[in-house]
């Protein structure tokens, strides 16, 4: 191979390695859903409601508000359950429009959302309510 064709590889994005090519691509991040869910303790419930879901108040390494997808929501009640050491009845669960939302990114795991921005949710229902509609939505 001459030396002109691995500058034209690398400048239409393709990428030469021993004997294959293969193109570049993003990492095939999903695009957030209509609603997205965000699970907390019901002791956050006033704070929430007095100026929404705040990043300042986020105790992971990343300062970031996390969300999930419908698909992640059982996921999300038994993860917040865990790492906050409450009981599945002591968490809320608050709807979010995506279209009111600034600055959402996809997660590597699918279905898991995270913002630095502050959000208001629309909408909050216990966690074991939406559990249960999720059992009927499914029979």
């Amino acid at each position: 191979m001459n030396k002109i064709a691995p500058v034209w590889f690398i400048a239409h994005g393709w990428q030469m390695t021993m004997n294959t090519i293969r193109k570049y691509t993003s990492k095939g991040r999903e695009t957030a859903p209509e609603t997205l869910y965000h699970v907390s303790p019901v002791s956050n419930r006033a704070s929430i409601a007095r100026s929404g879901i705040e990043p300042l108040f986020s105790k992971g390494r990343l300062a970031a508000c996390w969300y999930v997808s419908r698909d992640r929501l059982e996921w999300a009640i038994a993860h917040c359950s865990a790492r906050h050491k409450v009981d599945v009845s002591k968490l809320d669960v608050y709807a979010l429009k995506t279209a009111k939302m600034k600055r959402i990114r996809a997660n590597k795991h699918q279905g898991i959302f995270n913002s630095p921005c502050r959000a208001v949710p629309y909408a909050r229902v216990s966690a074991l309510a939406s559990i249960e509609s999720d059992d009927h939505d499914n029979e």
